[in-house]
């Protein structure tokens, strides 16, 4: 079991949140349900709606626990080719993306990349994708996992 010291927790409304310059991990109180939140949006993570990009936030709808300044790890064993799949990192020309999806004006699903870095140093050829990724936070120089995700084990409609 994983404990981080508990000055690092912050209770939130998700719907009060500023834009970060780093991720940070949200965990509902109401059921556990984990959001990153990103480049000033918020995209589900697990659940029903997992990878699934937050049309709107209204106030109230969403309170719990806030991480602040945790960083993205991918497992450099779980490179992709091909088109990148709901739920994978993604290191391009500019940065590195989680791919997400989210519903255009006609409410049909359309993939969004959701920014979490930028890129100092792009990589060769036109893009990475990794299927295997954790989010962590370092506390006195030690990295601890808050949750694993692996975009082989989502479904796509």
């Amino acid at each position: 079991m994983t404990y981080l010291p508990a000055e690092l927790t912050r209770s939130v409304d998700l719907a009060d949140l500023p834009n970060f310059e780093q991720p940070a991990l949200f965990v509902s109180e109401d059921d556990g349900t984990k959001i990153l939140v990103a480049d000033d949006q918020a995209i589900f993570l697990d659940g029903d709606f997992a990878f699934e990009v937050m049309r709107q936030v209204r106030p109230g709808d969403w309170r719990g626990a806030l991480y602040e300044g945790v960083s993205i790890e991918v497992d450099p064993n779980s490179v992709a080719f091909g088109k990148a799949s709901l739920g994978s990192i993604v290191h391009h020309t500019v940065g590195v993306s989680l791919m997400g999806q989210k519903k255009d004006a006609s409410s049909f699903m359309m993939r969004n990349p959701v920014p979490i870095a930028s890129s100092a140093e792009p990589p060769p050829g036109a893009q990475t994708t990794f299927r295997r990724w954790r989010i962590v936070k370092v506390v006195r120089e030690q990295a601890i996992e808050l949750a694993v995700f692996s975009a082989a084990a989502v479904t796509q409609p």
